[in-house]
């Protein structure tokens, strides 16, 4: 192992599923802004196999089920990682989705045509599954679907609180990751109200995350759209202090997020791409499906292998 990678402290195994295909047309989607570094058909499980040892020797506690687009487009793909993984010893899964299949499963029994169902919902929690990290905008739906929305335009809108319910049916915990950006969730009293949301709803985990860009943007439409939409300053201090006045402080993950406890709802102040690294904060180890293994997902030169 060399130095560099010897002095490091890594938090999360994040695994690229799939290609950058999605079934949302967010405009502020940062992937279609960031780098894409490769999704060949076939995967490269020999490194796969070095990145999920590579994060044992670290520590690394959660693998996060990710992806340039829609996880939940490639289920099969969802299941084999599953099986690869479970030959290691993680204790947390993670699964990062828009929410709009598993919200049409809540609701019609099957998506994708019958590609997830119950069944396969049920078979991901067996498989260690742990956590299903679902992206939003807004706790009204309706607000949501206008910007979280689903390349269908026919199909109804997501109902975030009941896929929370149809969630915890199926045994998993919940995190909402909301970007935090003007027009949406851009106040504290904003902030309190998704605190309520998320509190009447028995959402587990809460993530504030402020809209952000790449340094290089490959989407000049989404760039602007986020230009349009970016906290101030003074905005974000004013939401920061107000959750870190009004919530108890818990804890600094390596990552370097802050999470706080307000009125028994856990809540964490995230980026969607930090710019920084705070001095004893850690990486992440992202495996690319072509085998690239790397710790950033803006940077090329950013590459462990």
């Amino acid at each position: 192992m060399s130095r560099e990678v010897q002095d490091i402290k890594v938090s999360t195994l994040s695994i690229v599923v799939g290609n950058s295909g999605c079934n949302g047309t967010c405009p502020y989607c940062v992937s279609r802004m960031s780098p894409d570094f490769g999704h060949p058909s076939d995967i490269n499980w020999r490194n796969f196999g070095k990145a999920c040892r590579l994060a044992e020797v670290k520590g690394v506690t959660t693998v996060l089920l990710t992806g340039k687009g829609e996880p939940t487009l490639h289920p099969e793909l969802v299941n084999s990682y599953l099986k690869a993984i479970a030959r290691h010893s993680f204790p947390f899964i993670d699964l990062q989705t828009n929410g709009i299949f598993l919200d049409v499963v809540r609701r019609d029994g099957s998506a994708y045509g019958d590609r997830i169902n119950r069944n396969t919902i049920a078979y991901w929690h067996e498989m260690g599954v742990s956590t299903v990290a679902v992206s939003m905008a807004h706790y009204d739906n309706k607000i949501n679907a206008s910007v979280c929305q689903s390349s269908a335009p026919e199909r109804d809108q997501t109902n975030l609180g009941a896929l929370v319910a149809f969630l915890h049916d199926m045994r998993f915990s919940v995190r909402l990751c909301c970007v935090v950006m003007n027009g949406y969730i851009d106040k504290p009293e904003e902030v309190d109200n998704l605190v309520k949301f998320a509190r009447s709803n028995s959402v587990e985990q809460l993530t504030l995350r402020p809209i952000g860009k790449p340094v290089k943007s490959k989407d000049p439409e989404g760039l602007e759209w986020v230009a349009h939409h970016e906290l101030t300053v003074e905005e974000k201090k004013a939401i920061d202090d107000h959750v870190a006045e009004k919530g108890q402080y818990l804890m600094t993950p390596p990552h370097g997020a802050d999470v706080f406890d307000i009125e028994g709802q856990n809540i964490c102040l995230s980026d969607c791409l930090p710019r920084e690294r705070p001095p004893g904060s850690s990486i992440q180890i992202i495996f690319w499906p072509n085998g690239s293994i790397r710790y950033d997902w803006q940077f090329e030169g950013a590459v462990l292998l």
